[in-house]
């Protein structure tokens, strides 16, 4: 099927919209962030996919890169709110700034800032595994599943996003650009069915780290 890798990753963005549109009101209140996460996903890919034959898309991508790295970190505030989770979001959000800055202004904001895309989703996985630690060992805790849930979906795209853009050069000097597109299609795909999931956990088990 031509273009399986945009249709199949927004069908399932898709699906997780409309779940979190549907337990909106149960959803912790930072986590709400997601649900436009997936809107801002899919209109920046229909964005790129409209201009890539006329022009460099690169410019949607890097901004999107810029605004979904804050959409996730964001995110999970309401999850966890310890000492060591607010240092942590001020020095992720500076850093990553400083970062995305850097890049941009070293390649030009024509060339896709795949280096800052790769910090994003170090700093992404750190974040997300303190708050699936922080969760697991708060002894008043409970009705945990959604929050692990949440947490590996996310935990296991950037993993691969990450291991992925950190050889990407290597794996497009040998070629390997078909394999790519399928790795990174399924790690998108399953993270929104994931995430989907996950927002009716929320309103069937709730959730209270009070």
């Amino acid at each position: 099927m031509a273009y399986y890798f945009m249709y199949i990753p927004i069908s399932c963005a898709i699906f997780s919209i409309i779940m979190g549109l549907v337990f909106f009101k149960t959803l912790p209140l930072s986590v709400k962030l997601l649900v436009f996460g997936a809107i801002l996903s899919i209109t920046s890919d229909i964005l790129a996919f409209q201009t890539h034959k006329v022009s460099t898309n690169s410019q949607i991508h890097n901004i999107y890169i810029l605004a979904d790295f804050y959409l996730l970190l964001f995110a999970s505030y309401s999850l966890y709110k310890g000492k060591i989770r607010t240092v942590f979001t001020a020095c992720a959000a500076v850093a990553y700034a400083a970062v995305w800055s850097f890049f941009i202004v070293k390649n030009g904001f024509s060339q896709f800032a795949y280096m800052a895309f790769t910090f994003s989703s170090l700093l992404t996985v750190i974040n997300y595994l303190i708050i699936l630690y922080y969760n697991e060992v708060k002894p008043n805790a409970r009705n945990l599943a959604p929050v692990r849930l949440l947490c590996f979906s996310l935990v296991v795209y950037h993993c691969g996003t990450f291991t992925i853009f950190m050889a990407i050069e290597f794996l497009m000097k040998d070629k390997i650009f078909g394999p790519i597109v399928d790795i990174n299609t399924a790690l998108d795909s399953l993270k929104y069915i994931g995430l989907g999931v996950a927002y009716y956990k929320f309103k069937k088990q709730g959730y209270s780290i009070e």
